[in-house]
This record gives structure tokens, sequence and C-alpha cells, in this order.
């Protein structure tokens, strides 16, 4: 009604049915007639009920009827649980229907045991342990919801009502009545401990997810919800993550064979397509008088759907969750209209039951008491200490086994352990950050990790106690400090583990154990043990050339904190269910180096290859081809995710259920599950396994993907979504090993910047007194290599660049702290300044170059002329001289010309003279010739 409106009121009749209506007694008659008169099946033959069921049945009501009166036991009892803090909504209603279902189970035991037993329970004896376990039933249906404490105060409560009501039902010795059980055999009070009885484990069931180490809190838990499971209710588990919901389900549910469960991982978007698609994969709808069943496919068989998460799902715009709304009508009405062909199917052989985290957690949704009302509900907290030395004792003797010579450390490794895990429990949660969520998975992690160590050990009974707590350590710090997010909370873990080592482990050299760096590979040798750094490095770096070759031609730069991270990749790849998280900063190189270790370890890398179409059907074809792969041609994959990849919700809710249980309900459906079904027979056959069965096969399926397929999720902390990861998202958290990658420290930061400006001759133009020169190559001990030393303009520079990008950082952080738009600096943006640095150092020594190049050929010129004008002026001064000789010679040369001139003139004068003279006397000569001749001529 809050979501009508008055025009929709005003036109519709009401009826008001107060809580008045149905009064608490009402609801006990009614009850008490039900357990009376309707008859309980055999668990083993469904068809058939107990012999001498009424007369059991109506006498046991009979019995427990007082205690239902007005102000009676039950009624007392009610009334101090109604006002005692419950995990979620508690009403009368839910109450009152979770007890009889558990009194059902009581019943159960008692004709169970009348029919098998050669000398059946008489009516007293049955009087005898119907009335304590009408006490056990109100415990645990009242007081489930309760915390472990609380329900310690109930159990008191309930002990001192019994006594002053003087109800004659005797109450058991001890003063906490949640560790007692009522026995079938002498109807007496037994204490849950007498059923705690481990065997000692083979050191290869470590590994061995479905091993379960019974505790009080287990074998308590599988009682309770037994009773609750066979009288076929919906049975809800809360607690927090890791507390062993899953397992305790898992466990009841393998002890019954008739049971084959079904993991549906909800989410914040699930919808009613999630049952679909397992309805579709799983069940098969029938035609039968006149209407329609579904049935599950498994014959004789019932089909127990586990809803993972069921409170995740968020509310719609009225306030409802549709998953949840869906639920509640099959399991009160059982069945539903089909979507399609709007016909009405009956379920059949169908039950439901469901985990979650406590609503309080953060991303949760509040139930609706009209739900829970159908659902027993019980509270799983994580186990206390006594409970996890039990449990991990057991798996640490058993991994002592390998080294008989110092199995007595057994003890005391697995103290180190729980002390390990909750001192960090009780130092880091979620309110400091999202993912700082501990749980005893962390314990089973460390337990498998060291298993797997020692287990490829050549010499493994030889391993010293300083080896192992080497590797108690190593393992410590990958599950406890690889998440953390701040220096100081590393640095505070760190010292913790130093502290518990030295509490207890005296007699150990912890120098030796403990000296740091410690890291662990086999890369170096067969056995996985701690390697030296720079051996590791070059290593490393050897392969990264090759890596280089074949597969990416990126230039990658090993830091020391990288070798961190290649390690921890390589440590869970390794490990059997090993999936990562790593959270970083874009560029920070998380998506390379899980490629560049998958590459190391012979596996084959997947990632999507997302375009503007790709859409979930994409998606779906993309995970049948990698399923296939690892499932069924056993292919080692690496699964490369990163959450740019999440353009649908589905994407994500696929993943959680491929990480919860290794496969994804209803990807194969109709033709393409049997086709996968044709695959794996044939692949069964191949390797000489005679099975037949559907189930067994795709059992084998998902047991092989879990094995071989590994989910490398990469996540950037600056987007806005990856603080509400952990809420609509938990097996992302709680399923995957978490690696902190943040961003570059500084010392990466300097290492980065001087590789990359390496190729550049960053002396140029620097006044040779000013340059350092690097020393000559130089070995350490044992021809180790040293580390390179950066110096002078090279190593200014690198600092430099440093700088930048750190200054940049502060600014944009400033700029986000007061509410002004900023951008989060990334080590991609660091590393495209160096490139711009790069380019423009060698763009302007190009440009410098190029000048230099015009300049030298002028400068050429002019020095080619100044040679030519001083050649030719050589050739000058001596043709100059030459000349002067010349002129010199020729001087000399007129002047004596000149001389000869005078003498010419001279001489042309006296000859001229003399011609005078000589044409005077030819004249005379003539004169007298003429004369003579006249004379002779006369003569």
């Amino acid at each position: 009604l809050f979501y009508a409106t008055p025009a929709t009121v005003s036109r519709c009749g009401m009826v008001w049915f107060s809580r008045d209506c149905v009064t608490t007694d009402m609801l006990y008659d009614h009850m008490l007639l039900k357990l009376e008169h309707i008859q309980i099946l055999q668990s083993a033959n469904p068809n058939r009920p107990y012999k001498d069921w009424e007369e059991v049945q109506s006498k046991m009501a009979d019995y427990v009827r007082p205690f239902y009166s007005e102000g009676g036991l039950v009624s007392k009892i009610l009334e101090w649980a109604e006002k005692a803090k419950h995990v979620m909504t508690f009403t009368r209603t839910k109450a009152i229907f979770t007890l009889f279902s558990q009194l059902r189970g009581g019943l159960t035991n008692i004709l169970e045991y009348n029919e098998n037993s050669e000398y059946p329970l008489n009516e007293d004896q049955q009087r005898a342990y119907f009335g304590k376990y009408l006490i056990f039933a109100m415990l645990w249906s009242f007081g489930g919801p309760m915390k472990l404490e609380l329900r310690y105060e109930f159990g008191k409560e309930m002990i001192n009502i019994c006594g002053y009501m003087d109800t004659n039902i005797e109450m058991p010795d001890g003063e906490i009545l949640i560790d007692y059980e009522v026995s079938i055999e002498d109807q007496t009070w037994q204490p849950w401990s007498n059923r705690v009885n481990n065997p000692e484990l083979e050191p290869q069931k470590i590994k061995d997810p479905t091993v379960v180490i019974d505790t009080i809190d287990t074998i308590r838990h599988e009682a309770v919800l037994g009773a609750w499971l066979n009288d076929l209710k919906p049975v809800i588990l809360c607690g927090p993550p890791g507390s062993g919901k899953s397992m305790t389900l898992s466990a009841v549910l393998r002890a019954n064979p008739q049971y084959e469960m079904v993991t549906l991982n909800f989410s914040s978007t699930a919808g009613t397509e999630l049952l679909f698609k397992a309805f579709e994969q799983y069940c098969k709808i029938e035609r039968k008088n006149q209407g329609y069943v579904l049935r599950p496919t498994f014959q004789n068989k019932i089909l127990v759907i586990f809803c993972d998460e069921c409170n995740l799902p968020a509310e719609d715009l009225y306030g409802t969750q549709t998953i949840i709304t869906f639920l509640r009508q099959l399991i009160c009405n059982g069945g539903y209209w089909h979507p399609v062909n709007k016909n009405w199917i009956q379920t059949e052989n169908i039950q439901f039951v469901g985990a979650c985290n406590p609503p309080t957690d953060a991303g949760r949704v509040v139930l609706s008491p009209r739900f829970l009302n159908h659902c027993p509900l019980i509270l799983v907290d994580f186990p206390g200490r006594e409970s996890l030395l039990e449990i991990y004792g057991t798996f640490i003797r058993a991994l002592l086994k390998l080294t008989p010579s110092i199995r007595q450390m057994a003890d005391n490794v697995t103290t180190a352990m729980v002390d390990v895990y909750q001192n960090s429990q009780k130092r880091f949660n979620t309110d400091i950050q999202a993912h700082y969520v501990y749980s005893p998975r962390e314990l089973s992690r460390w337990t498998r990790a060291m298993y797997r160590a020692l287990s490829f050990l050549e010499d493994v009974a030889g391993t010293t106690s300083e080896e192992i707590v080497r590797l108690w350590a190593h393992e410590a710090l990958r599950l406890f400090s690889d998440r953390l997010v701040d220096p100081e909370e590393r640095k505070w873990t760190r010292d913790m583990i130093h502290e518990v080592a030295n509490s207890l482990f005296a007699g150990c050299n912890m120098e030796q154990a403990l000296a740091e760096p410690i890291l662990y590979s086999d890369y170096l040798s067969k056995n996985y043990v701690s390697v030296d750094k720079y051996q590791l490095k070059d290593y490393v770096l050897q392969r990264l050339k090759v890596f280089n070759e074949e597969e990416l031609d990126v230039q990658l730069v090993i830091y020391d904190e990288l070798l961190d991270h290649i390690l921890r990749i390589d440590r869970v790849l390794r490990q059997p269910l090993g999936h990562l998280l790593m959270v970083g900063a874009s560029g920070a190189g998380k998506t390379v180096f899980s490629r560049f270790v998958s590459w190391l370890n012979g596996m084959n890398t997947f990632q999507i290859k997302v375009h503007k179409d790709y859409g979930a059907e994409d998606f779906d074809a993309d995970l049948r081809e990698v399923l296939i792969a690892s499932g069924v041609e056993q292919q080692k994959i690496t699964f490369i995710f990163d959450e740019s990849n999440i353009l649908d919700t589905a994407f994500l809710e696929r993943m959680n259920a491929l990480l919860a249980s290794g496969e994804v309900p209803g990807l194969f459906e109709d033709a393409e599950y049997m086709q996968l079904i044709m695959k794996l027979r044939e692949a069964a056959k191949k390797e000489g396994l005679f099975i037949e069965t559907e189930e067994e096969l795709y059992q084998m399926f998902t047991t092989q993907v879990q094995n071989n397929l590994h989910i490398v999720f990469t996540m950037n902390p600056a987007g806005g979504d990856f603080s509400d990861r952990a809420a609509t998202s938990p097996a992302l958290f709680n399923r995957c090993v978490i690696n902190w990658w943040g961003t570059w420290p500084e010392d990466a930061l300097l290492q980065v910047a001087a590789e990359f400006t390496e190729s550049c001759d960053l002396n140029i133009g620097v006044p040779p007194e000013l340059r350092t020169e690097p020393p000559a190559e130089e070995k350490g001990d044992d021809d180790m290599p040293m580390e390179k030393e950066l110096l002078g303009v090279h190593l200014s520079v690198s600092q430099t660049i440093v700088k930048f990008h750190q200054m940049v950082e502060k600014v944009m952080e400033y700029l986000s702290n007061n509410m002004v738009r900023s951008t989060f600096v990334t080590p991609r943006h660091y590393l495209d300044l160096i490139h711009h640095f790069v380019a423009l150092f060698d763009e302007k020594r190009s440009s410098l170059e190029e000048q230099q190049k015009h300049l030298n050929t002028g400068l050429k010129a002019l020095k080619e002329t100044e040679d030519a004008v001083a050649e030719k002026q050589v050739q000058l001064d001596k043709q100059q001289k030459e000349l002067t000789e010349e002129q010199d010679n020729a001087k000399r040369t007129l002047d004596q010309m000149m001389e000869a001139e005078k003498d010419a003139t001279k001489k042309r004068e006296e000859a001229i003279r003399i011609a005078g003279e000589v044409e005077v006397e030819m004249k005379q000569i003539n004169e007298r010739t003429s004369q003579v001749e006249s004379e002779l001529a006369e003569a």
C-alpha cells in the first residue's frame, strides 16, 4: 500500500487482517494437528510410510501438547527469544514453523529407530527422548539466528525456565545446553564432543577440498540442518564469508546420496532468469494428469539448488527482490506459471537452500519476513580458536608426515598460523579497506601452499626446522601482507609475523629462517625453495628476452618489487583452485606479467576480444570455448579478465559462478549440453575411465575445470566501482588471492626512468670535466652480478622525472580532496612522460644534429675555401717572388735597353751626323765625280 495511490485504494475493497486474527495458540493447535496427522514418509523410500506412524505421532503430539498451553514452557521460552537480538528479522510465525519442522525430525528419529532396531522404543522411552528433543528443537529453532555467546546465555535461561516450571524433563549436567544432543539409543543428553573423532590424514588429502575436519560446531550444525532438509524446508545459513556455510551444507548433502546439489551465485542484479537457466539445464518438463511437472533429470534424486549470497539481489523500484519473491512462490505454491505458454508448472523433487552474509554487511538487502517465515535460519560464525586448532592441527600433522624428523613442530606451526590469522583479523577490517576480509579460507590456502612446496622437494625428509619456518613465513606474507595498501600496514604485518615466529620457534636460527628478502620459486631448480634475488632477476631477464621475441614485443623493466609480483602470480597459478585478483593502477604491468608468468609455466592465456557489438551471447560463447578447452581437452589456461571487460552485469554473475563452483548454470543447454556430454564420454574412454551417467561426467567436467582453469582479475582501485565490488561480487574477494599492486614505489619509478632513458646520450653537451663515467664492470662474491649504478647526469635526469610525476600526483590528490575535478595519475601516465621525454630528447637531438650538420657543412666549405685561399696565397707569393725577379730582370733589361737606347741614340745621332757628313761628302764626291767625269769626258 505504500506505493498505491489514493485513487487506486479508493477503488478497491479492503479486508484488514490484524495480528490478533491468528493468535499464537491457534498456530500451536494447527501445527500440533499437522504433527499428529500428516504421515512422515521414509527418507530411503519416499512413497512408503513408517510402521506404527499414526500411533507414535499421535502419542508424541499428545505428550508435548501441554507444553504449548498459554503461559506454558514453549511460550515462556519464545518470549525470551523474541526479546533477544537475532541476525535477521525474528517473527513468532517463523519460529513456530521452524520448531515444528525440527520436531518432525525428532519423530523421524524415533520412527527410523523403531523400523530398524530389534528392540524398538516403548512409550516411556519415546516420551523421555521426545521431551528432551523438544528442548533441543527450541534451542536451535529459536536460538539458531543468535550469535554463539547469546546462544550460550539462551541455553542457560532455558535450563532455568525448565527448572522452575517443573516440566519433568531431565536437563544435562553442564550449564551450556548447546554442547549437548539427545541420544536416541539411551534417551539421555550426550556431549557433542563424543562424536568428534578425526582420524589421522594422509598428506595427499590436504589438497582435497571435500575433506571436512569435524568439530563440535560442524557436527551440531550438520545434525540440525539434516532434520530441516529431510522435512524439505528451505534452510538458510547466515554468517561472514569463509565461516564454513557452503562446506557445512555440502557435507550434509554428501552424506545423503539422494541429494544432488547445484550452486547458483546470486549478485546484486540477479533475476529470475538465473533460476530458469538452472531449470533448463538440470530439469525437464513432463505432462502428467492434465498438467505439467518439472522434475530433475537425475533419476530418483532430489535436486538441491543452493542459492549462495541470497540477500545480494537489489530491490526494484517498489522494494521487492524479484528473485526472492519468485523463490517464495515456488516454496509456498510448489510451482510457477510458464513465462511463454502460460501453463502452470508444478515442481517435484526440487528443494532450495541458501547462504548469505549478515544484512548489516555492505551491499546486503534485508530479506522479506514473508520469505523468511518459511526458512529455518542458523547463524554460522567463524570457528573459535579451539576449533581452528583442531581443524588445522589435523592438516599440519598430516603435512609434517612428509618430514618425520621435525613432526614435533606440528603444534607450534598450527598455533603460529592461528595467531597470525587472528592478529590480522583483529587489526584489519572492511572499515579500513573493502577487501580486508580475513576468513579461515586463508588458513586452508596456507596449508595447501605449504603442502605443494614440500611435496615437490626431492629430499623432503631432510627438511630442517629453519626451512619449515621460512616457508611458513613466506606463505604468511603472501596471504596477509600482499593485499595491504599502506606500507605501514605491511611493516606491521611483517613485524607481527617475526614476533610470532620468535615466540613459538625459539629453537630455530631466526636470522637464517627470516633473512630477507624471502623469495620462493622453482625457476632455478626443480624444487620450490628459497632463492637469491640476483640469480632470480638474471633468470627472469633472460626469459623475458625470449618472451619478447616469441610472444610480445614490448619493453619491460624488472624492478625489485616486480620480482615479488612475478613470484606471487606464479605461486597462485600453480595451485589447484588458484585464482588471483590483482588491484593496481593502470599501466602497472598486471596483464603483461600475468601473460609472462603463464608463458613461463607453459599455460595458454585467454582474453575476451571486446568490440562495439559484444554482448552476453558472445561472452557465453567465449566461456564455453574456455571451459571445453580446460574441462574436456584439459589444457592449462589462464583467463585474464579486466574490469573494463565488464560490459554487462551478466558477465560478472557468470564469473562469480565460475569462481564458486567451476561451472556456469545454464551455459550449456539442449544441443550444446549433449555435445559436451559426448565429448566428455570420448575423453573418459581415452583415459580408460568407465563413466556412464551424465551426472558423473558433468562432475568430472567441473572438477577438471577447477583444476585447469585459473582466473586472473585485474582492477584499478581508482575506479569508482572498486569499493562496491566487495559487496556486489563477494566471490571476487572470497575465492581469489588478492595481490595489491597499487602504484609504483619511488625506487621502481627511478629504475624505470633509468632503464628507459639509458639509450639517451645524456652526457651530450656536458663538459668533460663534469662528466661522471661509470666504473669498470665489477663482480661480487661468487661472481654475483652487481646492481647497475646510476651516476652523473643520468641519475639527475631520472630523479627529475620521478619528481615531476610525484608533484603531479600531489597536485591531483590535493584537487581531489578539495572536490575539484582531477585526474588519477597512474604508471601509464608516468610511462607517457618518459616516452615524451625520450621522444623530445631524440627530436631535439636530431634537430641539433641536423643544424650541426648544416653548420659543419658551411664550416667545411669555409675551411676548404680558406685552405684554397692559403694555397693560392702560397702560389701567389711564389709567383709574386717570381714576378719580382722578373720585374727586376725586366728593369735591368730595361735599364740595359735604356742604356743601349741612349747609346743607340747617340750612335744614331752620330750616324745621322756622319750620314750628314757623308751626304755632304757624297755630294761633294758626286760633284767631284761629275766634275771629274766631265773633266774625263772632256778629256
